[in-house]
């Protein structure tokens, strides 16, 4: 049913970050849940348009690099943790320092 209402709100107006952002974080869950790539996908789309239009949040930038991560895009991954940790996100600061040093060169 939430997606189904993220949807609708898009629909409505297809400049809403928020909603991108939130309905990313479904997919996000959903994906945890059943490790389904297309869901990690998804997730990352919708939290690309979300930078798109507000490309001010760290939380935003954070979770697309756990998306990256999860789908074995490790480069994608770092980069939007360290745009995240340049804006004060402590946890992708954490999260760049363990997958450089857990990467292989």
């Amino acid at each position: 049913q939430a997606r189904a209402d993220f949807d609708k709100a898009l629909a409505l107006d297809p400049k809403l970050e928020e909603a991108y952002r939130h309905r990313a974080a479904l997919h996000f869950g959903r994906a945890l849940a059943s490790q389904k790539r297309e869901d990690y996908v998804a997730s990352v789309e919708d939290l690309t348009k979300a930078i798109e239009l507000k490309n001010y949040n760290p939380n935003s930038y954070y979770f697309l690099g756990e998306a990256f991560k999860e789908v074995g895009q490790k480069a994608d991954a770092l980069a939007d943790y360290d745009l995240a940790c340049s804006m004060r996100n402590g946890t992708a600061c954490s999260r760049a320092l363990t997958l450089r040093a857990t990467s292989s060169p």
